[in-house]
């Protein structure tokens, strides 16, 4: 290449900055980030103060993985590990949501909506709001506090069997993003829960059902398996309390614990 360059044909700075002072108003607009998670929740609180709808703002943030790191399988019985390494105990996070006061509020608001929508509801089909609000809120705890409170399936093999397209994850998304800010939790709280939630977009958005993960080993989409507990666990029909060393029959499709007596029927 030879000749001048036009130095008018660049700009200098945070490319979010750059943006931003470019479109100050964005009712209307479709805005998509992606980046460094610092930027990308910085800039889409800043959409959103610019007059973006929140159904028109996707952002993606771009967290590096610890490589060097053992690899970690998915559980079938035994307690999963949602809180990835790029998650560290939340100290301020906990504190906001009155150290699980206010969550269980957010989540039991966000899911009598979720039950009564017609996109929605469809997914939950024989599972009832307090179940999930109850997986959901020991979810979210063990990933803000580190304490070993949930003992359940990581979302890949909890949603194996669900055909999610990218719409439904938004449109979820957006509902959630909606009751964290009804209930007052600060913007960039919010940004941070929101971007937990995006680092398992992979996992559940899906055109077909996949099998579960078990062991590294991609496993039959129907059917039954065996397998003994290593924890405590409880019958999904009968609710009764299965301990360490028992045998249970399990749905390999939807991940139900089945006691002896039960068996699945």
């Amino acid at each position: 290449m030879s000749g001048a360059v036009d130095a008018e044909q660049y700009h200098h700075g945070r490319a979010d900055d750059v943006a931003f002072a470019q479109h100050e108003f964005l009712a209307g607009w479709c805005v998509h980030l992606a980046g460094n998670p610092e930027m990308v929740a910085s800039a889409t609180a800043r959409a959103a103060t610019a007059g973006a709808d929140d159904g028109l703002i996707f952002a993606d943030s771009f967290v590096l993985k610890e490589l060097r790191a053992a690899p970690r399988h998915d559980a079938e019985i035994t307690p999963a590990e949602p809180g990835r390494r790029e998650f560290p105990p939340d100290g301020e996070m906990w504190a906001a949501l009155h150290e699980g006061a206010l969550m269980n509020r957010i989540l039991t608001d966000f899911y009598d909506e979720v039950f009564d929508d017609a996109l929605l509801a469809p997914y939950f089909t024989g599972v009832t709001r307090h179940r999930v609000i109850g997986k959901v809120y020991s979810f979210m705890k063990q990933i803000f506090t580190g304490e070993r409170v949930y003992f359940g399936d990581r979302p890949r093999n909890s949603h194996h069997w669900m055909v999610i397209p990218d719409e439904v994850f938004d449109y979820r998304e957006s509902l959630m993003a909606k009751w964290l800010r009804h209930h007052g939790l600060d913007e960039h709280l919010v940004q941070r829960w929101l971007a937990i939630e995006h680092s398992f977009r992979a996992d559940i958005v899906k055109a077909k059902p996949f099998g579960r993960m078990v062991d590294g080993i991609v496993q039959p989409v129907e059917g039954f398996g065996h397998a003994v507990l290593e924890i405590g666990a409880v019958c999904d029909s009968c609710s009764q309390v299965l301990e360490p060393g028992e045998e249970v029959r399990y749905h390999l499709r939807l991940g139900h614990i089945y006691c002896h007596a039960c068996g699945g029927v």
